[in-house]
């Protein structure tokens, strides 16, 4: 659901303030999670159907090598598109 700036300030000052941030109401506590990498395992562990999921499921290897690409993207290539959105 869409969330205001008060009430975002519910969000538990552990959780880092990064885009995207997304919030579970469907569990208790409600969970917060940020940046696209960890929402994308959490979904994936927690929403996941045979019909429909985030990884490969049938080798662990291939989704352990998207995990690492998708990190990489965050950490490496990240930083570079940041700095050019600056300039």
């Amino acid at each position: 659901s869409r969330k205001s700036g008060k009430e975002l300030r519910a969000i538990p000052r552990s959780i880092p303030r990064l885009l995207p941030l997304i919030e579970d109401e469907n569990v208790t506590p409600t969970k917060f999670l940020s940046d696209s990498t960890p929402i994308l395992l959490y979904l994936d562990e927690n929403y996941s159907r045979a019909d429909l999921c985030l990884f490969p499921r049938d080798e662990a290897d291939e989704k352990t090598k998207i995990v690492d690409y998708c990190l990489m993207l965050d950490s490496e290539l990240g930083l570079y598109a940041r700095r050019l959105a600056y300039l």
